[in-house]
């Protein structure tokens, strides 16, 4: 018997929404951390290493989630309220203070002479 090109089409989009279901799968069981069943997983795709291949994934998600970490007290640390919010806690209390901070004093400093 001859197969369409239609039916070789459909099953090959069916093969592909297999294969993404099976990668969404993979990609939530290795970042909840699920290794008992990451590795039944790994063993039911045909890994001969079920264990090894799950630790790897899962110490892959560790790099990863450790890297957006520091990447993101980088950017806190560049920010001017942290750099402040140190000089405070250092105990350099002559910190300068914000912009918004010498216009609310002003503004205060006016109301105050204007009672």
């Amino acid at each position: 018997m001859v197969e369409h090109p239609i039916s070789t089409k459909e099953n090959n989009l069916k093969r592909k929404e297999n294969d993404m279901g099976d990668m969404s799968w993979l990609s939530h069981l290795v970042t909840t951390g699920s290794r008992k069943e990451l590795e039944n997983f790994l063993k039911d795709k045909g890994f001969r290493k079920p264990k090894f291949a799950a630790e790897q994934f899962l110490q892959a998600q560790k790099e990863i989630e450790q890297k957006q970490i520091n990447k993101m007290n980088n950017i806190i640390k560049s920010t001017p309220e942290y750099k402040i919010g140190k000089k405070i806690l250092e105990g350099d209390i002559d910190a300068e203070p914000t912009t918004a901070d010498k216009h609310n004093k002003e503004w205060l400093d006016e109301k105050g002479s204007e009672s």
